[in-house]
């Protein structure tokens, strides 16, 4: 399987509202509820007229297959959170798992950023493994901090990474990848190292 990245384009629109309301992604997400139409078309519409650049489409094979995005950008103290999600129903094992280190790559690389936080749900156990695999530092769990559709309350855990040890976990990441998979992800992490604010 080959990793590649690409910016938002309009044709994504109903792509990004079928993933997003998938089941599947809404139970790993903080806020589970449906999305409707209205307020996806406007969030597409001021996202796709703005700065797309902090907002990737994952390709598997060339097809599109997750999304990376960073939140809370503050250029001023060079930080951001970043968030992710595969899309496709069936994924080459491994594809989901690159996802985290596609976002971090964004922002240490394309935005220059000092330090990244990610949220992550105490039930998404499978994400939670990922980070700790990783090896990236738990910061802390917000306990019972989310609020389910169903009124259930779940923990969330806070995962953190500076810049210096980007280089480490990205090592790290290549190093549990088939060699296949690697290769591509290097390329994709190459690109955004290379990469500017609006590109």
């Amino acid at each position: 399987m080959t990793i590649a990245v690409r910016s938002v384009q309009p044709d994504d629109r109903d792509r990004l509202l079928e993933w997003r309301n998938n089941p599947r992604v809404r139970e790993m997400s903080l806020d589970d509820r449906l999305i409707d139409a209205g307020d996806h078309e406007r969030w597409f519409t001021s996202l796709v007229g703005g700065d797309t650049s902090h907002v990737l489409i994952a390709l598997a094979d060339n097809e599109p297959a997750g999304i990376v995005r960073l939140g809370d950008l503050d250029v001023t103290n060079r930080t951001a959170s970043w968030s992710c999600h595969a899309g496709a129903a069936t994924l080459t094992p491994g594809f989901g798992a690159c996802l985290p280190v596609v976002g971090l790559g964004l922002g240490f690389g394309r935005f220059g950023l000092d330090r990244m936080h990610a949220e992550v749900l105490g039930i998404n156990k499978n994400m939670r493994g990922v980070h700790r695999r990783l090896r990236l530092v738990e910061e802390g769990v917000r306990r019972e901090q989310a609020m389910r559709a169903d009124g259930e309350r779940v923990d969330v855990h806070e995962f953190g990474v500076l810049r210096e040890e980007w280089p480490e976990v990205r090592n790290r990441m290549m190093s549990l990848l088939p060699s296949s998979i690697s290769q591509s992800l290097g390329d994709v992490l190459e690109q955004l190292a290379n990469s500017e604010p609006g590109d």
